[in-house]
């Protein structure tokens, strides 16, 4: 697993906000798809064992589990922490 800096985290996770909050249905097909750049970026956690049968898609079926929230909590922690070490004040949490 590539080890990336809690910025670059963030970034994905907003990224990830993004994308469900302004959802565009894609076809799997399309060469210009978000959905599975976004897909290449966030293999970081389990994915949600639920959906079966038929064509089940990564985003947003697969990818909303336990394992991204989890994924998610961590990383704004890590984030918030660096950014507080960074200005040079106390943690808020």
């Amino acid at each position: 697993m590539i080890v990336s800096s809690p910025f670059q985290e963030v970034e994905g996770l907003v990224k990830l906000r993004d994308a469900l909050v302004h959802y565009k249905p894609e076809w799997s097909d399309v060469t210009k798809a978000a959905h599975p750049k976004l897909e290449a970026r966030l293999k970081k956690f389990p994915l949600n064992p639920a959906p079966s049968g038929g064509f089940i898609q990564w985003f947003p079926h697969l990818c909303l589990s336990a394992g991204c929230a989890e994924w998610a909590t961590r990383a704004i922690t890590t984030f918030v922490t660096a950014f507080c070490t960074r200005l040079g004040i106390d943690e808020r949490f």
